[in-house]
């Protein structure tokens, strides 16, 4: 079975107040009975947990409804989305100038993951005007 993909076209970009980003604790931290506390990696790869915040509107969210319930089985399989922490940034030079093609279009990093809602992650829906704000805790995949 393919792997649901968020439907990118017809939502918007997250918005940047709301963001946030934590990696994975990939380290086990022991408390000797004197001295600094001791540091082992762990054995296998750890998620990353992303908070994302979305305005839109009623289609939209109507959208955002369908997609985790018909396509992700009630929000219980895994699904591919943008890494919006990477995806769709102009890609830059040493010097930090913009990177165009031969006709002055800027060229964009493309970044996708493997993610799935975290456990009391699913959206959450707050009016805001006419529309809404959609929040929401996904974990990306290693």
């Amino acid at each position: 079975m393919a792997l649901a993909i968020w439907p990118e076209e017809e939502l918007p970009r997250p918005a940047r107040n709301g963001f946030r980003e934590e990696n994975g604790e990939g380290r086990r931290l022991f408390m000797p009975d004197d001295g600094p506390p001791l540091s082992r990696k762990r054995r296998s790869r750890v998620v990353d947990t992303i908070a994302l915040i979305l305005d839109v509107t009623n289609n939209q969210r109507a959208r955002i409804e369908r997609f985790v319930n018909d396509e992700l089985d009630e929000g219980n399989d895994f699904f591919i989305m943008p890494d919006w922490s990477r995806h769709e940034i102009p890609m830059l030079t040493n010097n930090g100038q913009v990177i165009t093609d031969g006709d002055g279009n800027t060229i964009l990093l493309s970044a996708y993951m493997i993610a799935m809602f975290d456990e009391g992650g699913l959206p959450s829906y707050a009016p805001r005007g006419v529309d809404w704000q959609v929040s929401m805790r996904i974990l990306r995949m290693p």
